[in-house]
């Protein structure tokens, strides 16, 4: 009977941990022919701030920015990602090129978790991003800067606590 009870509380404190599936993947160059990088053309798809749904377990806290490729290469390549300008409040790229993970059914979506705090209220954020395309071969594209701003969230009037 113990040993039931230890193994119910074991399996139920899993299910409080929160966790996401791998979203990107680091793109691997691995041609030795020269191969053209295209400049890439990315727009924001969507920005999801973190919030407080009560739960410590839960992964609400995350803020996750989803952005769309709207041009395909001729050629797969990856793509490098960083903030030129204006500052996040998290490390929000790796600084390596990426490609989107099997586990992501459109393609042409790259999504970026950071720890975003679990509140009720977000501060806004204004940033430019800078994305090269990266080839099979490693060569690099010319950047596109890409602005990325949330007005942040306030605090509902009615929340005194």
């Amino acid at each position: 009977m113990r040993f039931a009870i230890l193994s119910l509380l074991f399996v139920s404190s899993i299910s409080y941990s929160g966790s996401f599936i791998l979203l990107l993947d680091t793109f691997v160059v691995d041609s030795k022919e020269i191969i053209v990088a295209e400049k890439p053309t990315f727009v924001v798809k969507t920005i999801r701030r973190g919030t407080d749904d009560g739960n410590l377990y839960s992964t609400s806290d995350a803020g996750i920015l989803t952005l769309e490729l709207q041009n395909t290469p001729a050629k797969k390549q990856g793509y490098k990602f960083e903030v030129s300008e204006g500052n996040f409040e998290d490390s929000l790229f790796t600084g390596e090129a990426v490609t989107p993970s099997k586990y992501v059914e459109n393609g042409k979506e790259f999504s970026f978790i950071w720890f975003d705090g679990s509140s009720y209220e977000q501060e806004a954020f204004n940033i430019k991003v800078k994305i090269i395309g990266v080839s099979a071969s490693g060569a690099e594209s010319e950047p596109q800067f890409l602005t990325i701003k949330h007005d942040g969230i306030k605090k509902p009037w009615w929340r005194i606590w």
